[in-house]
């Protein structure tokens, strides 16, 4: 019995821990963000090439509640989003690589829906980093506040 009270402690105290880590990244996420650098890879290609220029009028913000405000060129889309915690799994050497994705359901003006996931989400106070796919192209965003 002892080892069960035990056993379930250890799994309460883990999804507390992981719990209170997606707060603080949360928490974090807060304000808005602007282009730093974005460099772009196609078809799963290494090489990558340099497309910050394409993105100068794109801005991402984070507000309470989970709001997300997603500025590209003339389009404003907002929204909800979710911030998830989990683990890449590779057959590989180099086992299973933990990581935060989120994901967030947006729409504009016109009422038009945008789906977006941002994957291996990277946040300091002062950077935030993420991959963005979208049509075949893989997008790596290094943001500022």
């Amino acid at each position: 019995m002892k080892k069960l009270i035990i056993l379930f402690i250890s799994i309460s105290s883990f999804s507390c821990n992981r719990e209170a880590f997606l707060d603080r990244q949360d928490e974090k996420l807060l304000g808005n963000w602007e282009v730093r650098r974005v460099s772009q890879t196609s078809n799963n290609r290494i090489i990558s090439k340099n497309v910050t220029d394409e993105f100068q009028d794109f801005s991402v913000e984070f507000l309470d509640g989970n709001i997300m405000k997603w500025k590209t060129d003339n389009n404003l889309f907002s929204g909800s989003y979710q911030l998830f915690y989990y683990n890449d799994i590779y057959t590989g050497e180099n086992g299973s690589e933990q990581s935060l994705r989120l994901e967030a359901n947006l729409t504009d003006n016109n009422a038009n829906e945008k789906s977006i996931v941002l994957e291996s989400v990277s946040v300091t106070q002062q950077r935030l980093r993420f991959n963005h796919r979208e049509e075949g192209v893989s997008n790596e965003f290094v943001m500022k506040r």
